[in-house]
């Protein structure tokens, strides 16, 4: 095994350009023009960042669990046009579950996507939710979000299946272990 595979992120993340030009065509030909990402700290905050230092006006970020804050997210004419991403470190993050929960009741199943980290298997519950809601055959991959932001362009494997509970792939050159309840 290479633990410096890492560093042919940048070859392997151009590789997979096609395939994000291709989600962010398909999110416009959708009529979404909004970005509302829903997270905490970290898996949120670097999105801040890149719309502010780009200029990006059509991306906002949930960070709080205020009442207020959550409901003026998801007011207005243009939650029809929002494309909703949650991210979540483990998967399993209560508050971005939460804001999931409450933006789900109130909008279409294929305006949202998930963004975990390096390392996290999606959750079991937000594995059977897409293929039960969203698309039966949609290809999901191991990709990360937050302070791992890297790992969005370099990660996600097409040609490996993604199983419940399980991750696609080892990443970045990391170690990775899973263990379930007996260790």
């Amino acid at each position: 095994m290479n633990l410096l595979g890492w560093m042919r992120a940048p070859e392997e993340s151009l590789a997979q350009w096609d395939d994000h030009t291709a989600l962010a065509a398909a999110v416009r030909a959708d009529g979404l023009s909004r970005t509302l990402v829903c997270g905490m700290g970290g898996s949120s905050l670097v999105a801040d960042v890149l719309a502010e230092t780009f200029g990006v006006r059509s991306l906002q970020v949930l960070d709080s669990t205020n009442p207020e804050a959550v409901r003026a997210a998801g007011q207005g004419p243009d939650l029809a046009r929002t494309l909703f991403v949650i991210s979540s470190k483990s998967g399993n993050t209560i508050e971005p579950l939460a804001f999931c929960h409450y933006f789900a009741a109130r909008a279409r199943p294929d305006q949202f996507i998930a963004i975990t980290e390096t390392g996290s298997p999606l959750a079991e519950h937000s594995y059977d939710y897409v293929y039960e809601h969203v698309k039966p055959d949609v290809r999901l991959s191991s990709i990360s979000g937050g302070t791992d932001i890297v790992s969005c362009f370099a990660l996600g494997n097409p040609i490996l299946p993604v199983y419940r509970g399980e991750l696609q792939c080892r990443g970045l050159g990391m170690k990775v272990e899973v263990f379930d309840e007996d260790g």
